[in-house]
C-alpha cells in the first residue's frame, strides 16, 4: 500500500485538493487545463536530485555563478538585462533583483506618489535595454502619456491638455481665424512643444527597451497572470509593475472558493503574483495602499501598515513604504522605509517628490527648480 506520508504523494494530495477547488468553482476549463499542466510541470522539474546542492558540488556552483556574472558585466551596459531602479539610493541598498525572481512591494498613502515611482521605474529599465508591463488599473492610459510627456519634457501638463496643433492644422488656418482668440500665440506654442516633443520621442526611441503599458481596469488576477504568461512567451519580459493591488478585481473563482472573505482573495492574489514571478524568472512590483493609520506616523510607517499586513508581506521579498513629508518653502520629501529586505540592508532614507514633472529624485540630484 502507498506510504500516504511519502514527500511525493503529500505534494499530489495538495494537488488534488487544489484542483477539486478549482472544478467545484466551476472554473473555465481551459483555465483548470492550463494551471494543472504547469502544477505538472512543476512537480516533474523537482525532484530530490534537482534541488539538492550537495556540499561537494558547491564549490563548482558558485564558480558558475560568478564566470556567469563576469561574461554580464563584460558586456556593453544596455546588453546586461539587470533590473535596476533609476536611484542610487536604491541601488546601493538592493542588490540584483532580477536574479531572485523577486516580488517586491511599494506601499504609500494616496497621493504620495508611488504610481510615480513605477513610471520613472519602467522608464529607467526600458533605457537600459530591458522589457516589462507596467498593467495600471487606475489612470488610463492618456493620463499615462500625458504624465511621461511631462517627465521627458519638462513641460507643464497643462499645455499638453490644450493639445499641439500639427503643421497640417496650421496651415490650414486662414490669416484671419489665426489672429483671433489668441491663436496666434497657440500655434508658437505648438511649434515649440512638437520640437520638445519629437526630441523627447527621438530620445526615447533610441532606447534599447521598452515599456508595454496595460489599461487592465476590472482585470482579476487570474486574467492578468494569464495575459502576462501570454505575453513572455511571446516576447521574454524582464520585470512586471501591477499599480496597484487593491484595485485588482476579484475573479470567478475566487468567489467560488473564498465567498466574500476580501483577506483570503487577498492572500490568494499576492500568492498569484508571487507565483507568476518564480515561473517566468523576473520581478513583479506591486504597489499598494497603506492603511490609514500609518499615514503620519512620525518614524515612519512599517510592514504592520500595508492594507492585508503579514498575510501579503511575508510573501514579499522586499517591502518598502513612502511617506509623504511636505514642509512649507520647502521641496516635497518621500521618506523611505525599508521594512524588509532579502538582498541588502534595511533602513530609512529621504527623497524628493517634484509632482509638476511627475518625478522623484535623490536629494543630491538638482530637477526640482
Amino acid at each position: 500500500m502507498a506510504d500516504w506520508g511519502g514527500e511525493e504523494l503529500e505534494v499530489l494530495k495538495l494537488f488534488g485538493q487544489e484542483l477539486l477547488k478549482r472544478v467545484f468553482a466551476e472554473t473555465d476549463p481551459a483555465d483548470i487545463r492550463q494551471w494543472a499542466l504547469r502544477q505538472l510541470g512543476k512537480a516533474e522539474s523537482v525532484s530530490a536530485k534537482s534541488v539538492l546542492l550537495a556540499w561537494e558540488d558547491t564549490f563548482e556552483f558558485y564558480d558558475d555563478v560568478l564566470k556567469q556574472r563576469a561574461a554580464r558585466s563584460l558586456l556593453p551596459a544596455d546588453q546586461r538585462r539587470e533590473f535596476k531602479f533609476p536611484w542610487q539610493s536604491w541601488n546601493s541598498r538592493i542588490d540584483s533583483p532580477d536574479e531572485a525572481d523577486m516580488l517586491i512591494m511599494i506601499s504609500a498613502a494616496p497621493g504620495t506618489g508611488k504610481t510615480i515611482w513605477g513610471e520613472m521605474v519602467a522608464e529607467e529599465n526600458a533605457k537600459q535595454g530591458l522589457y516589462g508591463v507596467f498593467a495600471h488599473w487606475e489612470l488610463n492610459s492618456k493620463v499615462m502619456m500625458d504624465r511621461r510627456a511631462v517627465r521627458q519634457t519638462m513641460v507643464p501638463r497643462a499645455q499638453f491638455r490644450q493639445g499641439i496643433l500639427t503643421p497640417e492644422q496650421i496651415a490650414s488656418l486662414d490669416e484671419e481665424t489665426a489672429s483671433r482668440d489668441g491663436l496666434g500665440e497657440w500655434i508658437l506654442l505648438s511649434k515649440e512643444l512638437r520640437e520638445k516633443l519629437n526630441a523627447a520621442n527621438t530620445r526615447m526611441r533610441l532606447w534599447s527597451g521598452g515599456v508595454d503599458y496595460w489599461h487592465t481596469s476590472g482585470w482579476d488576477v487570474d486574467l492578468f497572470c494569464r495575459e502576462v504568461r501570454a505575453a513572455d512567451e511571446e516576447r521574454k519580459l524582464d520585470y512586471v509593475i501591477v499599480d496597484y493591488f487593491g484595485k485588482i478585481g476579484i475573479s470567478q473563482r475566487q468567489s467560488k472558493i473564498f465567498g466574500q472573505n476580501i483577506g483570503l482573495i487577498e492572500v490568494d492574489i499576492i500568492e498569484s503574483l508571487k507565483q507568476l514571478a518564480e515561473e517566468i524568472h523576473v520581478p513583479v512590483v506591486v504597489l499598494t495602499q497603506l492603511t490609514k493609520g500609518g499615514r503620519n506616523k512620525p518614524d515612519g510607517a512599517d510592514s504592520t501598515d500595508i492594507r492585508g499586513r503579514g498575510e501579503l508581506t511575508e510573501r514579499a521579498n522586499i517591502v518598502a513604504l513612502l511617506q509623504l513629508i511636505k514642509t512649507e518653502g520647502l521641496p516635497d520629501q518621500i521618506k523611505i522605509n525599508m521594512d524588509k529586505n532579502t538582498l541588502g540592508a534595511t533602513g530609512s532614507w529621504n527623497q524628493i517628490r517634484i509632482p509638476q514633472w511627475f518625478m522623484i529624485t535623490d536629494i543630491d540630484e538638482q530637477h526640482w527648480d
